[in-house]
């Protein structure tokens, strides 16, 4: 079985390089990286991941914002999103734009890998 494509998109660079180590390294994705919604746009249009994990709060264009572009767009509403944000309260505004999943930070990698698998389901 082929591995699973996931973008990270987040601004901060540790928790990118952290979520690459977890997620590349240990199990296998293939991981490529976003700094920012609209670099993430772009990649995204480019390459198509089947999953990607989005920050809630990132310079310019947010990880709801582009969740909700992302699942009005018919070429990318089957790729799986899975939002990032610091707090609990923010998964109902998730679910509200189309998220698949939410993750609250900082986060427990057992649940972050539970989830994506249940995704990839």
């Amino acid at each position: 079985m082929e591995a699973a494509k996931i973008l990270i998109a987040d601004d901060d660079e540790s928790l990118r390089t952290l979520l690459k180590a977890i997620l590349g390294t240990q199990e296998g994705y293939l991981i490529e990286e976003a700094i920012d919604g609209t670099d993430a746009l772009n990649k995204i249009s480019l390459n198509k991941p089947d999953i990607a994990i989005l920050d809630v709060m990132m310079p310019g264009q947010g990880g709801f914002e582009l969740c909700e572009k992302l699942k009005a767009d018919p070429e990318t509403q089957s790729i799986k999103i899975l939002t990032l944000a610091n707090k609990a309260e923010d998964s109902d505004w998730a679910k509200s734009v189309g998220a698949d999943a939410f993750v609250s930070k900082p986060f427990d990698p057992i649940e972050l890998l539970a989830t994506l698998k249940a995704l990839k389901a």
